[in-house]
């Protein structure tokens, strides 16, 4: 995962790649949306709201680390962002629901995967912590903008209580530059790892 070796000017590359297209994206059917050119074998993470909200929130965290140049377009990103939520609400928010519920599911049969080999569940875990980061991206979305879904609450309720039961505590996941922006609360998943 990009995340353990984390850096900002690619977070920053990719959140243009994604912001770039999130207009098109809104109203299509299509709900990962690759972007980096590279078919299968691309390594840069397929659009999605949430990818483009974890990048953005994270970026604005760590601004201090950013040049002018890339303040101004990380500013301009997140304007970008702001416009399309704002003229394609209806789109932007069923997407952002459907991410939510596809993310839970692939959770669970990760969880599934847990019980049934723990040597793949600690292999998997990253891609999972990962998945759960934007899983709670999109809830922070959702809250801060009064969108309400008792199914994704319930999902992530049920996904977090399994989760529990398969992870111990551990040092931080992710590059130490990153710790800053996911405290222990409420991203304690990027503090934990599997038994396996």
């Amino acid at each position: 995962m990009s995340e353990r070796k984390y850096a900002i000017e690619n977070d920053l590359k990719e959140a243009e790649r994604m912001v770039e297209g999130l207009e098109t994206y809104v109203y299509q059917d299509q709900l990962y949306m690759p972007i980096g050119g590279g078919g299968i074998f691309s390594t840069t993470p397929a659009l999605t709201i949430g990818q483009v909200l974890l990048r953005l929130r994270r970026l604005r965290a760590l601004a201090e680390h950013l040049s002018a140049s890339q303040r101004a377009t990380l500013e301009k990103l997140e304007a970008q962002n702001e416009k399309v939520w704002n003229e394609w609400r209806v789109h932007y928010e069923k997407k952002l629901l459907e991410e939510a519920q596809s993310r839970l599911k692939l959770m669970s049969s990760y969880l599934q995967e847990c019980k049934e080999d723990p040597r793949a569940c600690a292999a998997n875990y990253p891609a999972e912590a990962h998945r759960r980061t934007v899983n709670q991206e999109i809830a922070q979305f959702m809250d801060d903008h009064g969108i309400h879904s008792a199914d994704v609450d319930r999902g992530m309720a049920r996904v977090d209580s399994q989760l529990r039961g398969y992870v111990r505590p551990e040092g931080f996941l992710w590059s130490p530059i990153l710790q800053p922006v996911y405290p222990k609360e409420p991203f304690w998943w990027l503090y934990s790892e599997p038994q396996g």
